[in-house]
C-alpha cells in the first residue's frame, strides 16, 4: 500500500495496484458505505417497482385514444413523480457514499488510519459543494455530449477529480471544478486510461451480479446491490490515489549534486 503520499508522479499500472492494494488491506471500512448506499437505493427501486405493478394496471390496449389518454392523466404523473423523488434519494445517497469512500481514501494514505463515522460527517458537511459540482458537471458533461461526443469525454475527464479536490482540499464547487482542471492538465491520456480500465471492471462486476440476481426474482435486488457493492469502491479510490499522483506531479523535482 502507498507509505504516505507518493512523492512522484505514478504510473497508470502502478495507480491500478496502489487501488487494490488500499482497497484490500482496508476493506470493510470502503465496502460498507457502498452497501448501505446500494442496498438502500436497490431497496427504492424494488418498492417502486412494487408500488408500479400492485398500484397501477397496465395501459389499456383497446385502442381508443381516450382510454389512454384517461390513463396518463390519472396514473403517469404519480409514476413520475414518486420515481424522480426515489432517483433523488437514492442520488444524494450515493453521493455521501462516493464522498465517504474518498474521504477515508485520502486519510489512509495520508495517516494510514482513518475513521469511518468521521468521514461521513465530513461528507455531510460537504454534500451543497458535492451535489453543486455534480450539477455542474452534469450539465458540462451533457452539453459536450449533445454537441459532439469528444468534447463530452474531455470535460467529463477534465473535472474528474472534481470530488477528490472537493473532499481533500475542502473547497467549494467551482474551485474543485478548476482544481481538477489543473491537476489533469497535460494528463488526459493517462487519466482516460485509468478510467477505461477501472471502468470496464465496474461494468464487467455489475452485469455479472445482474445475471447471477435475475434467478431470485423480486429479491433479487438485494444480491445484485451487494455484489455491485463490493466492486463499487473501485472508482472512488482509484481517483483518490490519481489524485495524489497528480499532486506529487506539481511539485518541483529534487535538485540533483553536481559531480565534483
Amino acid at each position: 500500500m502507498i507509505s504516505g503520499k507518493p512523492q512522484t508522479e505514478l504510473s497508470v499500472e502502478r495507480t491500478v495496484s496502489e487501488t487494490f492494494d488500499l482497497y484490500f488491506k482496508n476493506f470493510a471500512t470502503l465496502f460498507i458505505p457502498m452497501l448501505i448506499a446500494y442496498l438502500i437505493s436497490g431497496g427504492i427501486g424494488a418498492a417502486l417497482a412494487r408500488f408500479y405493478t400492485s398500484s397501477i394496471p397496465p395501459v389499456p390496449t383497446t385502442g381508443v385514444l381516450e382510454d389512454v389518454t384517461n390513463w396518463i392523466s390519472k396514473y403517469l404523473s404519480t409514476l413520475i413523480a414518486v420515481a424522480l423523488v426515489a432517483g433523488l434519494i437514492g442520488w444524494i445517497i450515493d453521493v455521501i457514499a462516493y464522498g465517504t469512500v474518498i474521504k477515508c481514501s485520502s486519510e489512509l494514505i495520508e495517516n494510514n488510519r482513518t475513521s469511518l463515522k468521521g468521514a461521513v460527517r465530513f461528507t455531510a458537511r460537504k454534500l451543497p459543494s458535492l451535489l453543486a459540482g455534480a450539477i455542474l458537471l452534469a450539465i458540462m458533461i451533457g452539453a459536450g455530449l449533445i454537441a459532439v461526443i469528444i468534447p463530452g469525454i474531455i470535460l467529463g475527464l477534465m473535472f474528474s477529480l472534481t470530488v477528490s479536490a472537493i473532499m481533500i482540499e475542502n473547497v467549494g464547487a467551482i474551485d474543485g471544478l478548476s482544481r481538477s482542471r489543473k491537476l489533469v492538465s497535460h494528463r488526459w491520456l493517462k487519466t482516460f486510461a485509468i478510467l477505461l480500465i477501472m471502468g470496464i471492471i465496474v461494468i464487467v462486476v455489475s452485469g455479472i451480479a445482474n445475471l447471477i440476481a435475475s434467478p431470485f426474482g423480486g429479491y433479487g435486488w438485494v444480491l445484485s446491490s451487494i455484489i455491485t457493492a463490493f466492486i463499487a469502491p473501485i472508482l472512488p479510490i482509484t481517483l483518490t490515489v490519481h489524485y495524489y499522483s497528480m499532486r506529487a506531479k506539481e511539485q518541483p523535482a529534487a535538485p540533483t549534486q553536481a559531480l565534483s
